[in-house]
């Protein structure tokens, strides 16, 4: 689903390392989900502009990290454990 105006980006980050963090306090958040409103988390991978056929790709894919914590105004929300090799 789109985003439909920058402003409605909370958090942008470029890793350039496998491991980061960032603090995010949301105090609106019980009201803007009164207001019907919804928070995503996205989490996007720069590859290659091209695959190994020369074609050319968009070089932005969603991925899911390895392990991911994440806490909304001091409570944990989400958590994300890598899976089983295999």
């Amino acid at each position: 689903r789109p985003v439909a105006s920058p402003e409605h980006v909370l958090h942008v980050e470029c890793l350039h390392d496998v491991r980061s963090a960032f603090t995010l306090e949301m105090p609106e958040l019980r009201a803007w989900r009164k207001q019907g409103l919804e928070i995503e988390a996205r989490m996007l991978r720069r590859g290659a502009s091209k695959d190994v056929s020369g074609k050319t790709r968009h070089p932005l894919h969603q991925v899911w990290p390895r392990f991911l914590t994440m806490e909304i105004n001091g409570h944990q929300v989400i958590t994300i454990k890598a899976g089983p090799r295999g």
